[in-house]
This record gives C-alpha cells, structure tokens and sequence, in this order.
C-alpha cells in the first residue's frame, strides 16, 4: 500500500514537472517571439514569423491571410506557412471575418484532422484570419491554447502598428507633396512672375522704345534682362536639383576638382549677380584636389555665397576661407548679418524652411542649403553652419571634403 501511494505521488510529481517543464518553455517561446516581433519592419515578415512559432510550437500546419490578399472575387493571393491555399475554404475564411469569431472545420473518414479559422482581431476591425491544421487525434492543452492565443493577439497589435506606421508614413510623403506644391505655385506667383515680368517688360521697351533710347538706357535694359534671366536660371536649377536628390536620380561625376579653381568662379559669377557686394578670398597655397563633381560643386559655393549676401546684406564684405584642415579640405563662408538663432542652425537646412524673420525679405524657395548638404553628403563631405561669429552676429558655413590624395600638410602654410 505504501509502495502504490509512493508511487502513484512520485509519478504525480513527475507529470506536474513535466507539464511546467513545457509550460515554461511556452512562455519562454513567447517571450522569444515578443522581442522578434517588435524588430519587425514589414507585414510579410511579421506573418512567416507567427506561422513558423505556431508550427514549431504546436506541432502543425497553419496559414496566415490578410485582409489584402483577398480579391473581390473572394480569391486569395498571398498567405505564410506550410499550408497551402488550395487546402483552405476561403468561404469559412471570409464567414470568421465577418463574425469575428473563430470557425472550426473538421474533415472526418480517413483524414482525421481538422481545421480551425482563427480571427486577427484589430481594435477596430479584423485584420485576417490565422488557419490552423492539426490532428484530431491530439488535444491541445489549456497552456497551449492560451499560449496560441497570446500569439495571434501580439501578432495583430504588431500588424496594425506597422499598418499606422505605413500609413503615417504615406501622410508624411503625401504632406511634403502638398508642401512642395504649394512651394512652387508660391513661387509661381513672385519669385518666378517677377523675372519673367522684368524680362517681358525690358524687351517690350527695347522693342519699341530702342531707337529713341540713349546707349546708356539700352544698356541698362539689357543688363535688367541678363540678372533676371539668371534670377530664373537659378531657381529653376534648384528645383530640378531638389527634384533629382528626392528621387534620387542626380547623376555625380567622379572626378579630381580644382576647389580653386572652383572658389574663384563661384566668386566670378556672384560679382555679376551682385555687383554692390564685396568679397575677402583667404586661400592657401597648395592645397590637394578632391574628388567629386566640379559643376555640382561651383553651384554649392554659389549658393553658400548667394546666401551670404542675401541674409547678410551688402554693406559687409562676405570673407571665404579655402584651407587645409588635416586631410580634408575646409571651405568657410562668413557673412555679417544679424546671424541664425542656435535653434534653426539645423532647420536651415531642410527643404523650403525660411527664417520668419527674412520672408518678406528674401526672395527664393528656401531650397539651396539643403540641395548644398546634399549634394556634399553625397561626395563623401559635410556642410553645417556656425552662428554667431562676432559680438552675437553673423553666420558661418563650413564645407569639408576629403582630399583626393592625401598629403602631408605644409606646417608653414598652416601658420
């Protein structure tokens, strides 16, 4: 008698231990598949995971269809796991859809297994449908069942997080589109209507009005249609370049530039642009070529420089630096300007941001610092601004790329 109750409590014990024994592994599954789940970047993703726990775990076949892969015409596209769709009632798919409820469908004769439908309930709406193939022979126990349950309700928290996430994420692209429309009507209507108008207006004078002109008059008309038709030029320029780096579709030539060589006709240009303002060049001798795209890289200048003179007006000089620092090459474009606000040093260079206090002002898209950054991230530099410089005013931008070659740096020239 001692024997048989010793017996029958030790094989007691052991079937306890055994059932926490899996228990434990359950849980430790979920926990595994918790911290899987919240590294997921896609829907796809998130379904071959949950199917290929549920097999593993349960010891079956299951499939996993979503609310996107069914057609009107009530035809499935796409599922995860082991089971195929041929083998799937889409009927008692769409009926737990529906009723958001799970639906048992069991095969009898020689086949012996059945099929349970089971609903990805949303916070809002069913998100699909979990089918599961198992043995009627096996019972599932109430920590498996439970454990099947916890999975599929971490696994719809997840899905509908990555479908807000898209969805936001389509608002965002849909808002900067708005954004960048209303940009280039704005722009549409001032900053490009008012060259064309000067344009329009010049040639009309000299049309009509040349042969009673003096030189002088004909002259100034002329120069009038040159700056606006380069007014034009740039802005169109930049809104292709923004459009190329969105896309990214800008094409960089890699070749050795002459920053030099760069510099002095960035200079060049903006002497004709702007002849009231002033310029101090700080260049020292030597310095190695880098490797980039010397167009692209003339237009960064130029727009450093432009930038300069708009916001930091003509009564200073602008004071650019072209030095060797280590094994890049540093390019400094200072103006004298009331300066940036430490909080908007990043934002000036985002797309279409304008300083409030310049709108009225400044004419132009609030695009070529951000065309700049990027078209120097991209030649492997950088480009950020430094403000204020001097007694609380100023800005400075400064460009770094590496050298072509590196070279030791001439101490002497440093000093």
């Amino acid at each position: 008698l001692v024997a048989l109750l010793t017996g029958g409590l030790a094989g007691r014990l052991k079937e306890n231990a055994a059932k926490a024994e899996h228990r434990a592994h359950l849980i430790q599954s979920l926990y595994d598949y918790s911290g899987h789940l919240a590294g997921t970047t896609n829907l796809d993703e998130a379904r071959a995971l949950l199917c290929q726990k549920i097999e593993t775990m349960l010891k079956c076949r299951c499939a996993l269809l979503l609310r996107g892969d069914f057609t009107s015409k009530l035809e499935a596209t796409a599922q995860g796991g082991s089971l195929p769709l041929s083998a799937i009632t889409l009927a008692l798919v769409q009926e737990s859809i529906d009723r958001k409820r799970s639906i048992v469908e069991t095969m009898f004769s020689t086949q012996g297994f059945e099929r349970n439908y089971v609903p990805l309930l949303g916070t809002k709406e069913t998100l699909g449908v979990m089918v599961i193939e198992r043995s009627n022979k096996r019972e599932w126990t109430e920590i498996e069942s439970r454990a099947l349950h916890s999975l599929i309700k971490q696994t719809a928290i997840a899905i509908e997080r990555l479908e807000y996430a898209d969805q936001t994420k389509r608002a965002m692209l849909q808002a900067d589109q708005e954004r960048l429309r209303s940009a280039i009507l704005s722009s549409l209507s001032h900053d490009l209507r008012t060259p064309l108008a000067s344009i329009l207006g010049s040639a009309t004078a000299l049309r009509h009005l040349g042969k009673e002109m003096t030189e002088a008059d004909r002259q100034d008309l002329l120069s009038a249609i040159e700056e606006e038709a380069g007014r034009l030029n740039l802005f169109v320029s930049n809104l292709l370049a923004m459009t190329k780096l969105e896309t990214g579709a800008i094409d960089l030539n890699r070749e050795h530039v002459d920053c030099v060589e760069r510099l002095r006709a960035a200079v060049e240009r903006a002497t004709r642009n702007f002849p009231d303002a002033r310029f101090e060049l700080y260049i020292e001798e030597n310095l190695n070529d880098v490797f980039g795209d010397a167009v692209l890289l003339e237009q960064v200048i130029f727009n450093l420089i432009d930038n300069a003179i708009k916001f930091g007006g003509t009564e200073h000089a602008v004071i650019i630096r072209l030095i060797r620092n280590s094994a890049r090459l540093r390019l400094a474009v200072e103006d004298g300007g009331p300066g940036i606000a430490p909080p908007a040093l990043e934002k000036i260079f985002e797309k279409f941001y304008r300083d409030e206090r310049h709108t009225h002002k400044v004419s132009g898209f609030g695009l070529g610092l951000a065309i700049g950054r990027g078209v120097v991230t991209a030649m492997g530099g950088t480009l950020h601004a430094e403000s204020p410089i001097k007694d609380g005013r100023g800005a400075r931008f400064v460009l770094e790329l590496p050298f072509a070659h590196t070279l030791t740096p001439n101490r002497d020239l440093m000093s």
